[in-house]
């Protein structure tokens, strides 16, 4: 607080203890001559402080008295406040009011509601961009982690995906595989099922045209369909004659090796070789019969000359199978080959017989 400048009790609401009247003390020194610790260059506020009252007249003193005269004051400056002396308040913000002793007269001073408000919006703008600022960095922080674990997530995502891609693709390659090896065996069953109804058409037919033939006799095969190609087996007989060289000119290699009938019942047969051209085939009794001259190539010779040569053929069926409704096709046939020549002015006739047995092939 401020000390007392003017008349009046000198009381200090610093010093502890009972109050002092003026009796008490010797007379102050000039106000002249004592510094006022809180004396400001500045000029005062307007309407601050009051004008000082005019001067007392001076009297004379009461014996035993004390006079106090009160100089003229000079003018005072806006008193600042002094460091509180309470000390559960010390180091605080100053309190919002403060008593004055001026001119014998107490005024309360306290801050006005503008200051108040003002260091009230302080107080929150700092408190609010302290709070901002943390949650800014907050929230930043908490972007930085959400973007690292997005792209840790991505990239978990993308690798997900190419190792996906490449099952995919292999599934694809075993579905296209599989695909093909399915339709290659539907085609191998399909073409399994065609020749089983191939051959149970053939059994029906063959059962058929069995039906019509039993019992079969054997003029049912003898006269039975010889067209066909066969292979020929010879056997010479050795009954060999009129050669120079019997062994040499009546061995196996000395008779044909193959035989092939053309034709049909209706329009007859031809019998025909490597050794001889088509010659007619007779059927007599079921004995098939024909005669023919062998080519150039096979005729015999007569003192290095070639021979007028002829082939006799004889042929029995002996083994048929159906080939149609009643009707049997020869399949086996057994039978004779004679080879001859006449006699010529140097040379004897000759003769070569063979049983051969013919095969359809």
């Amino acid at each position: 607080m401020p000390p007392n400048d003017g008349p009046g009790p000198l009381t200090d609401p610093d010093v502890r203890g009972p109050a002092r009247s003026a009796g008490d003390i010797p007379p102050p020194p000039p106000l002249s001559t004592v510094p006022n610790p809180w004396a400001r260059t500045a000029e005062p506020a307007p309407g601050l402080m009051s004008p000082p009252p005019p001067p007392p007249t001076a009297s004379e003193p009461a014996p035993g008295q004390f006079h106090l005269v009160r100089p003229e004051l000079p003018v005072l400056l806006p008193i600042e406040a002094p460091p509180s002396t309470d000390i559960g308040r010390r180091g605080g913000p100053p309190s919002s009011e403060v008593t004055a002793d001026i001119g014998g007269r107490t005024r309360k001073r306290s801050w006005p509601r503008a200051a108040k408000a003002t260091v009230a919006l302080l107080t929150l703008a700092t408190a609010g961009t302290a709070g901002w600022g943390i949650s800014q960095t907050t929230i930043s922080a908490h972007r930085a982690d959400t973007i690292v674990a997005l792209n840790d997530e991505v990239a978990t995502a993308q690798a997900e995906t190419k190792t996906l891609a490449a099952q995919i693709t292999t599934a694809q390659g075993i579905t296209t595989k599989t695909a093909a090896d399915a339709e290659a065996k539907i085609a191998e069953i399909q073409a399994t099922a065609a020749a089983a109804q191939q051959e149970r058409d053939a059994a029906q037919a063959t059962a058929q045209a069995y039906q019509g033939l039993f019992p079969i006799a054997v003029a049912a095969i003898v006269n039975s369909d010889p067209a066909g190609t066969y292979t020929l087996a010879a056997a010479p007989r050795p009954d060999c004659a009129g050669y120079a060289d019997v062994v040499a000119a009546c061995g196996v290699d000395d008779f044909p090796v193959d035989l092939s009938i053309v034709g049909d019942p209706a329009a007859g047969y031809t019998v025909s070789s490597q050794w001889f051209d088509p010659v007619a085939l007779t059927n007599s009794a079921g004995t098939y019969t024909a005669r023919g001259s062998l080519k150039a190539d096979f005729v015999s010779l007569c003192d290095g000359v070639d021979v007028p040569t002829t082939i006799d053929v004889s042929l029995v069926a002996t083994a048929a199978t159906p080939a149609s409704a009643g009707v049997l096709k020869a399949t086996a046939m057994a039978g004779s080959l004679t080879i001859s020549t006449e006699a010529q002015p140097t040379c004897s006739a000759s003769s070569r017989v063979a049983d051969i047995q013919i095969q359809a092939g």
